[in-house]
């Protein structure tokens, strides 16, 4: 068991760095077992209803990012690009490659 740990404490799971490779290995890291369906759907009871906010802002940093979808024909990637944005649009700004052209 306290090499599972281990193994576990070795992925960094808060570090920052892309995680994805690491989830389809958990079940060999950790103790799992599959859950069976439920014989029913569960209904949710009806609420009252909330207001959502009309307006919201959000900022961050995308990092180490690569797509060969993004423009065809060409591999985009950036190491760092900010994300800004509120209920009027998305801005994404920064420094990248097309292929290898700044």
């Amino acid at each position: 068991m306290k090499d599972r740990h281990q193994a576990v404490r070795n992925l960094q799971m808060f570090s920052g760095a892309r995680q994805h490779e690491n989830f389809s290995n958990l079940k060999n890291l950790l103790p799992v077992t599959k859950m069976r369906p439920a014989p029913e759907p569960f209904v949710f009871p009806q609420g009252e209803a909330v207001t959502l906010p009309t307006q919201f802002h959000f900022a961050g940093t995308l990092g180490d990012l690569n797509s060969d979808r993004l423009v065809p024909g060409f591999s985009v990637s950036a190491p760092m690009l900010e994300l800004t944005g509120d209920q009027t649009g998305v801005q994404i700004a920064g420094q990248g490659l097309f292929g290898d052209v700044p």
